[in-house]
């Protein structure tokens, strides 16, 4: 009798959760299900773009020129307005749809964790939305009109019309925004690899003249033009945000002695 109870005891608990016993095939009928929900999002974040970007985005993006004095831009081909509004209007539906493509990520990985890593990734994937959107701002509002003004207006001693093409503009700013976005995850990057034990503050002070030489190499390498003003301007955010990490990466190792300390107990 208590064999039968136990054994029904058993069977619905394995009922009340059947998220944790998935197979393989049915774990890959999942991301297969939450991949086609994330492209359903993204085209429709396309569509609710697309309408805004000749009376908002255009205007909103062409913004950074608008101080420029004796800087054109034209239009060398015949699909090049097209092909920057096609642009333009994916960018903007990628943002849009980044919260619902990051929602779909948690329901695949939630199944498998417990309570208190639920806590930690959902916080995570918030503050990855929340870095990206501030380092986009940052280079939108910021790093582009300094390297704009700098490269648009720089005078090489000779009487020189500036001109820009439409697509190289387009191609130039999405550029930078998005490498503003990725690299403001650099502080949640700290944040993961202090709690497995990867990295420590002690390893970060240490290691600060490498980080030096390291956030010029990134730098450079985010920069499409390498020229020095938009090299400085990316740069020093870089190095700001290494600091930053240490702090970040020192919560997180007081954190861990605190939590061993309370378990001795």
């Amino acid at each position: 009798m208590i064999d039968g109870e136990s054994k029904s005891k058993e069977a619905s608990a394995t009922a009340s959760s059947p998220e944790e016993g998935m197979t393989f095939t049915e774990h890959l009928g999942e991301l297969r299900t939450r991949i086609i929900y994330s492209i359903v999002f993204l085209i429709l974040g396309c569509f609710v773009s697309f309408p805004l970007i000749k009376p908002f985005l255009f205007p909103f993006m062409m913004r950074p020129m608008a101080g420029i004095k004796d800087a054109e831009i034209q239009v060398l081909g015949p699909s090049e307005k097209f092909m920057a509004y096609f642009k333009v209007g994916i960018a903007a539906g990628l943002v849009i749809a980044l919260p619902l493509v990051l929602y779909q990520l948690w329901l695949f990985v939630r199944p498998g964790l417990k309570q208190k890593e639920k806590r930690w990734v959902k916080g995570l994937l918030w503050s990855a939305v929340f870095l990206f959107l501030a380092g986009a701002a940052f280079s939108f509002f910021l790093m582009l009109p300094i390297a704009l003004r700098f490269l648009l207006t720089f005078n090489p001693g000779y009487d020189i019309k500036t001109q820009i093409t439409l697509d190289r503009y387009f191609s130039f700013t999405l550029f930078l925004v998005l490498a503003g976005g990725l690299v403001f995850q650099i502080p949640l990057i700290t944040f993961f690899l202090s709690l497995i034990g990867l990295v420590s503050p002690h390893q970060m002070s240490k290691y600060r003249k490498y980080a030096i030489l390291a956030t010029v190499i990134l730098a450079a390498a985010l920069t499409p033009t390498g020229d020095p003003v938009t090299l400085s301007v990316m740069g020093l955010p870089i190095y700001l945000l290494y600091e930053i990490s240490i702090f970040v990466s020192r919560a997180v190792y007081k954190g861990k002695a605190a939590a061993v300390e309370k378990a001795s107990e």
